[in-house]
Formats: C-alpha cells, structure tokens, sequence
C-alpha cells in the first residue's frame, strides 16, 4: 500500500479489514495530504469515519477536516443530519474538536 508509504503512516494496518470489507481508504489530496479511513462495524452497518491523518499521522489542519466532513457528507445523504454518524474516533473522544 502505497499511500502508507508517502504518509508514512499506518495505512497498511488496514489491509485486513479492506479485505473484508469493513474499511476503506481514501488519499486526499487539497488543501493537504492527508489519509482518510472509513469503517463499517457499527451494528447498523453505516460507514462512518474512522481516522483523518496527515503526514506521519499527525492531526490536519482545520481546512482539511472541513473539507472531508464536507465530501462525507456529499457521499452519503442519509449522514446529513446524523453528525456523528461521520464523526472520526478522535473526535468522539475530544470534546475539544467538535462536529463541524
């Protein structure tokens, strides 16, 4: 997996999920590299975002998180007003980053 490779993040420790169907990887690319990471485990089966990182698995910026909540959204209608159905784990855990 390439995109392990340029992040140098831990994009690989995905491939078994991706196998099975319960994730799926994204590269974005404006305003910045970054990896984006869905997953399917919930009970009732909807995707929802999993993990947004940058180079090195580091946080991205404000502008990019931005601009994946809006591309989710646009890509899965039924999400529009369910915000933490495309809530990222870190941010379930962090009162300091909220839904935008």
């Amino acid at each position: 997996m390439l995109e392990g490779t340029y992040q140098k993040n831990c994009a690989t420790t995905y491939i078994s999920e991706i196998g099975r169907g319960v994730a799926y990887l994204y590269s974005v690319h404006s305003p910045e590299r970054a990896t984006v990471a869905l997953r399917r485990d919930t009970p009732d089966g909807e995707w929802y975002l999993h993990d947004l990182r940058a180079l090195n698995n580091s946080e991205v910026s404000a502008e990019t998180n931005t601009h994946v909540y809006e591309w989710l959204r646009s890509q899965l209608p039924s999400h529009e007003n369910k915000p933490n159905a495309v809530q990222s784990e870190n941010q379930k855990t962090s009162s300091s980053n909220p839904t935008p």
